[in-house]
């Protein structure tokens, strides 16, 4: 799959992981077999990295003994590094774009009696 280094996994190799087989660019055993890989050092990484990889432990488990559909095992991947890894949407970008104006806009000065006094 080309992902990232099975000698020091981070949550973007992960993202990347899930993206090529959420694309078709990788099968589902593609992806099983280099995580199962690229994870052998999970306990030795980031706090976040190792939650990650125990939430996809836990949903490849569900996929093999729980007969998961595949919507809902990448379901499962993409909620696992979901918290850890940010990923601007293009409504979450146009959302951005309404709320410039008041982003940009200077803090308006309070008047005196605006203040209150206790």
């Amino acid at each position: 799959m080309g992902v990232g280094s099975p000698l020091m996994l981070t949550l973007a190799d992960l993202s990347q992981a899930i993206e090529a087989y959420r694309s078709r660019d990788a099968s589902l055993d593609q992806f099983v077999d280099w995580y199962r890989l690229a994870s052998l050092t999970k306990f030795g990484e980031s706090a976040p990295v190792l939650e990650a990889c125990l939430e996809i432990d836990s949903v490849i488990a569900q996929l093999e003994y729980e007969k998961l559909s595949e919507q809902q095992f990448l379901e499962g991947l993409e909620n696992a590094v979901r918290p850890f890894v940010t990923n601007v949407s293009k409504s979450s970008a146009s959302e951005v774009r309404e709320l410039e104006p008041l982003l940009e806009a200077p803090p308006r000065k309070r008047s005196a009696s605006e203040y209150r006094v206790q």
